[in-house]
């Protein structure tokens, strides 16, 4: 699906088109203590678990850094990033029930409605 068809004429058939291409650049947390040990940014966590799931070897995983299977880990944040990392690599979701996120995620999560 999407190939052999020019943003042209997608544009010329739509009234809008949206490229999402996702999230690129993590964004700092700040605060106190936010570069101790530990604490790692989202998509950090969230791509090396995409590549260890695609078969990668990944050191960080390897090493125990980002690898959350049965360990107590807390997310900082809301919404669908924050969620994906709840359901990445064995992280408990609890305490998830008025996250601000999609329901698919949510779903797939766990987590009721």
């Amino acid at each position: 699906m999407g190939e052999g068809i020019s943003l042209g004429e997608l544009r010329a058939r739509h009234d809008a088109v949206l490229i999402a291409t996702g999230v690129y650049q993590a964004r700092d947390i700040g605060g106190p203590g936010a570069g101790l040990a530990g604490i790692v940014p989202a998509l950090d966590f969230l791509f090396a678990s995409n590549r260890m799931g695609l078969g990668d070897r990944v050191a960080d995983f390897d090493s125990g850094l980002l690898d959350a299977g049965g360990k107590h880990v807390v997310v900082i944040g809301g919404g669908d990033t924050a969620m994906d990392c709840v359901r990445h690599r064995g992280a408990p979701g609890r305490g998830l029930g008025q996250m601000p996120v999609s329901p698919r995620p949510r779903e797939h999560a766990g987590v009721d409605a």
